[in-house]
């Protein structure tokens, strides 16, 4: 792409609003159709963005100290230690943390950092003694639901100043973990791991044209990417380069993905039921509700998976299926949003970057999950008082804002679209992803109790998805009636 063509595609998409935080709110289904939203020609303007007010009043806690407590690995979400003007992301994250400090006389000090099991032992040791020592967790997200479990969070709809309607907040994901008007862990802006870890695909488009397959990155445009056209396509492309007869890592893979956590995203990208809480306050599974589509899509995962043209990674030994992909070994390979900046931004063939693909055309939109490692964000229950709940509020909602204003801005628009993805097509592709994050109940509160880091049982052993449904089915549900049961002793 010569510099002319980037700087106008720069000036047409920068400060997107379907960056984050501005998806469709609901289940996984949109009565309007097709959710064309993320095009760059609908984009805000710059300044429009900059300048959107948030609705914390102004305030002064007179150098008050922000203090959070935050996973080792996602520190820099919200604390960097100085300026560096060469790294765009941190200097923006600085900076924003000094406008909120101007803006609410806030000292935001460095974060306490510990793995998230350490975090979890923290906060049921602070919650149970009444001590005060953080105002924000920014917990693993399936171990903060299982310490919510543990009755340690407060209601986020309690919280003065918060607007979870806004546009820093992502929409799906808000919806699917509120219940019944309320919710113990959210997500915001100002997690940028929540991009970073958002699942995609990345394909080569020189070794695609090689093999006569059709333009993908036009074909998930068009909304008629579909796991039968990602088996269909991958399918050729397998080649046994090493001649020994076996498919293993000296070969050429039409397909490469992590077959154990990644199989989470198949149950949101086909929009398959899952949980809900109704109103009463019961635990409802859906998985069966389809007509059978769940057996139908174990078995085209099973088609998709199992053969010798697609490289399956169980998480140890053999080669990561990203590093395959660098080597040029492998066709389409699933991965992460954060790799198009952090790895594949050097690969040597043009690439383009997909979402997870659809059950078929009738879906409607493309869905995707953030990992479940990422951080969300947790009030502790040792926080009583009104002047308390205000201050973190505040302080919460205007860093939010202002990272969607300015932080997103660096590190989306600029290190992701214009040094991650070469191609426009594969921009408004990266959009759709973000827009159509559906994070929800089932995943949040999994506590690996749950079904949705099963999936993989079904699909590489020869468990019958029907009997095995029916023998677990009452203990998936028992476990998240405990989740129902907090909820309603929050009361309405």
């Amino acid at each position: 792409m010569n510099i002319k063509k980037l700087f106008c595609l720069f000036l047409a998409c920068l400060f997107l609003l379907a960056a984050v935080g501005c998806g469709n709110s609901g289940d996984n289904t949109d009565d309007t159709g097709k959710d064309t939203s993320a095009a760059p020609e609908e984009a805000e303007s710059a300044t429009d963005r900059a300048h959107t007010p948030d609705d914390v009043p102004d305030l002064d806690f007179g150098g008050r100290e922000y203090r959070t407590l935050v996973q080792s690995t996602y520190k820099s979400d919200i604390w960097v230690q100085d300026y560096d003007s060469s790294d765009i992301v941190s200097a923006a994250v600085y900076t924003r943390n000094d406008v909120i400090k101007n803006r609410l006389g806030v000292d935001i000090i460095e974060a306490t950092d510990m793995d998230y099991n350490a975090i979890s032992s923290t906060i049921n040791t602070l919650v149970k003694s009444g001590t005060y020592d953080y105002d924000l967790v920014m917990q693993h997200m399936i171990q903060a639901g299982n310490d919510a479990l543990g009755d340690n969070f407060l209601d986020w709809y309690t919280i003065p100043y918060m607007d979870f309607t806004r546009e820093w907040y992502p929409g799906f994901a808000i919806d699917g973990l509120t219940v019944n008007g309320k919710m113990l862990i959210a997500v915001g802006d100002m997690l940028l791991a929540t991009i970073d870890r958002t699942y995609c695909i990345f394909y080569d488009k020189k070794h695609a044209t090689d093999l006569g397959v059709d333009d993908v990155s036009d074909i998930a445009l068009n909304y008629e990417w579909t796991v039968d056209k990602l088996t269909e396509y991958s399918s050729t492309a397998y080649q046994d380069l090493n001649g020994d007869a076996k498919a293993n890592v000296g070969d050429y893979f039409g397909f490469a993905n992590d077959c154990v956590n990644c199989y989470s995203v198949y149950y949101y990208c086909f929009d398959i039921g899952r949980v809900s809480i109704d109103e009463d306050y019961n635990v409802v599974l859906h998985y069966n509700d389809d007509n059978g589509k769940i057996t139908d899509a174990i078995d085209k995962l099973k088609a998709l998976m199992i053969r010798d043209g697609t490289y399956c990674w169980k998480g140890s030994g053999d080669r990561d299926p990203i590093d395959l992909f660098m080597d040029e070994k492998v066709l389409f390979v699933g991965g992460i949003i954060g790799e198009a900046l952090s790895t594949v931004r050097t690969y040597e063939n043009d690439y383009g970057m997909l979402p997870y693909p659809m059950y078929d055309t009738n879906q409607k939109n493309y869905y995707t999950i953030m990992g479940g490692g990422v951080s969300t964000i947790e009030v502790p229950k040792y926080v009583s008082k009104d002047e308390d709940l205000e201050f973190i509020g505040a302080v919460t909602e205007a860093m939010c804002a202002e990272t969607w204003r300015n932080v997103i801005p660096q590190y989306y628009d600029v290190a992701l679209k214009y040094k991650g993805a070469r191609d426009e097509i594969s921009v408004k592709l990266m959009d759709i992803m973000l827009d159509s994050r559906a994070v929800d109940v089932a995943i949040a509160y999994d506590g690996w109790q749950g079904l949705t880091y099963q999936l993989d049982d079904y699909i590489h052993t020869n468990k019958n998805w029907t009997s095995q449904y029916t023998r677990v089915s009452k203990t998936v549900a028992k476990h998240y009636q405990k989740v129902a049961d907090l909820y309603a002793k929050l009361g309405d």
